[in-house]
Parts: C-alpha cells; structure tokens; sequence
C-alpha cells in the first residue's frame, strides 16, 4: 500500500489562488462555447430574416448591466455575488465612421470580504468607448488610457499591501490595452460583429469555424467551431404587441487540442507570476476542464439596436495545488438591458 500524503490545509492563500486563475479562465474562454448537444428547438420554418446594421448619430441611452458569479471553488458552499451597473452610450459621427462613447459608470460599493473576486468583478463591469466603420465593423478602441488609469486606480486601493500583492501583477494584465480590445471584440460579435448582413432561416441552426483571439497578454488564437441561429421572432420588450424583434442564440467549441496545450503554458505562466513575490505559492497543473457558454440576444432585425443580451459562463475542471487535487467551479451570468432611443 501507497504511504497516504498528509493532506495539505486549505488556506486562504489557495482558495484566492483559485479564485483567481478560474476567473481569469472564464475570461480568456470568453467567447461562446458549449458543449451541449444541438438544441432540439431549432426546427426549420422556412421564415427567413435578413439582419442589417441601422446605428446612426444621435442614437444614445443607458445600459443596464447585471453580472452574477457563483463560485463553487474549493471545500467551502458556493459562494454568489451579484454586482448591479449602469452606464451609458452614445453615439456621433467620425470622420471615418460612428464613435460610441461609453461612460458615466456607476457601481456600487463592492464587499471587502474577497478581493481577489472584487478585482475581477471590477475589471468587467468598465468597458472603453471604440469606432465602428459605417457598415458596423469594429475598428479600434478610444480613450482607453483614461480608462485603463482610473481601473488600475481603483485596484491599487483594493489590493492592499498583505492581502495577495503579487495578485495585482495578473490582475493588471487584464485591464491592458491588449486584453480590453478582446474582451470588447468578443462583446461586440455577440452583439451586432456576428450578425452583419446576415441572412437566417427561423429555427436553423447554422456552423462556422474560424479562429478567435482570447482576451489575454498577447492575444494567442485559438479555432472554434460556432454554431449560431434565429431561434424565433419575439416581441422587443413587455409592453411590444408585435414580434418586430427576433432571438438569436450563438455557441462555439475552442478546438481541444489546441485549448490543452494553451491552458497548459498560461497555467505555468500564472503560477509563476504568483511565485514572484510569494515563493510559498505552491506549484499547480490543471487536471481537466470542461467549458460552457452561451449567448442570447433580442434585437431589432432592421438595425441590431440591441434590446436585451444575455452571457453565461460555467468552467469547472480539477487543479492540482501543492499536491493536493482541488475543485474549481465557477458561473457567470451578465445580463444587459439597453434602453436607446434617437438616430436619424
């Protein structure tokens, strides 16, 4: 018989460790992905819907956005957070476009009771201004050193001295410039970028592979197979009596392969940063990992002004810390209202 290996006590140090390196996997695996079986829902209907880009200057509003994260890392019951922000966005014409300019955030007091999910939680909840071409392709981000700054400001009087500093270090790359242009790239295809000019059957399910940079240092790439369609027309909101919008759903599937390989050096890379400053951080290696995410929006056909979209994220896999197997486990669910108006 084996000698059984003393168990190692989980700490607080380990449980922010994989707090940390599960929300920066949800992250990097944010776009679309499922691994769920086509949805039997999907039933041709021989109603085809033609999706045109109609944002024009003058079109502005506010942005509701709700951003839940259930955290089953580690021995402890889940945790859940809910952070509730408002921002809002309009829109002006460019000389080689339509810029939307993002701002005026408000987000509430956020608990002290976990930094490492206060920073993350943070980080996601800001978004910079960008410019679109007229045709509604994505052409680069504006503003985003104020943005960047303030973030960083803010973080600086989360991540107190003594509690995980070394933790700032991988939190910072999340707010670079590199990391916001992804994450608002992934945004913006579930938004509009994936629809453009796009002509769907009602109730056909449709694939397409194409490669897809993840929102971290360095952007690596990474195929995936997307699976899209019109699920049905509905009305835009309660008080609609018509079904002048329609719902759209998007997943996708990171290659495999490809996807062990980069989880296998950002893992090593992780750690090391830890390690920097903190050399009692103990080794870690990801065992498995499985991955879920889906993306819902209700929009207008005519122009992609969005009504309502809807993200959910699940990641749950084992990671080996300091000898000892652990859990990791996490969903988010972010879910915007916009309420806009204006244009010509």
């Amino acid at each position: 018989m084996r000698p059984m290996r003393a168990p190692t006590r989980y700490t607080a140090l380990n449980r922010s460790l994989l707090v940390c390196l599960v929300a920066a996997i949800t992250l990097a695996l944010g776009s679309p992905a499922s691994c769920q079986d086509p949805d039997s829902s999907f039933v041709p209907s021989g109603d085809t819907v033609r999706l045109a880009f109609g944002w024009t200057a003058g079109l502005h509003g506010e942005v509701q956005l709700t951003r839940v994260r259930i955290d089953g890392s580690g021995p402890a019951r889940a945790d859940t957070s809910t952070l509730r922000t408002t921002y809002s966005l309009a829109v002006s014409k460019v000389e080689d476009g339509l810029r939307v300019e993002v701002g005026d955030f408000k987000v509430p007091a956020i608990p002290e009771s976990d930094e490492t999910a206060a920073a993350i939680a943070l980080i996601s909840s800001f978004s910079p201004s960008y410019v679109l071409s007229p045709g509604g392709d994505l052409l680069r981000l504006d503003g985003t050193e104020e943005l960047v700054t303030r973030v960083r400001s803010m973080l600086d009087s989360m991540l107190t001295e003594g509690k995980l500093p070394a933790m700032k270090e991988a939190v910072d790359s999340l707010v670079s410039e590199e990391a916001l242009s992804a994450q608002l790239s992934e945004e913006w295809t579930a938004l509009v970028g994936a629809w453009l000019d796009a002509e769907l059957e009602v109730g056909s399910l449709y694939e397409l592979e194409t490669e897809e940079a993840l929102p971290l240092p360095g952007n690596p790439v990474v195929p995936f197979k997307f699976e899209f369609g019109v699920i049905d027309r509905v009305p835009c909101d309660k008080e609609d009596q018509t079904t002048s919008c329609v719902e759209l759903v998007m997943r996708s599937f990171p290659d495999p392969d490809v996807m062990k390989q980069f989880m296998k050096q950002f893992l090593k890379d992780f750690t090391n940063s830890m390690r920097a400053d903190r050399p009692e951080v103990p080794e870690m290696a990801l065992r498995n990992l499985s991955v879920f995410s889906e993306s819902v929006l209700v929009t207008s056909p005519e122009t992609l002004i969005p009504r309502t979209l809807s993200i959910t994220k699940r990641v749950n896999g084992l990671v080996t810390s300091g000898g000892v197997e652990q859990p990791i486990s996490q969903t988010r669910k972010s879910y915007y209202v916009y309420s806009l108006t204006g244009g010509s």
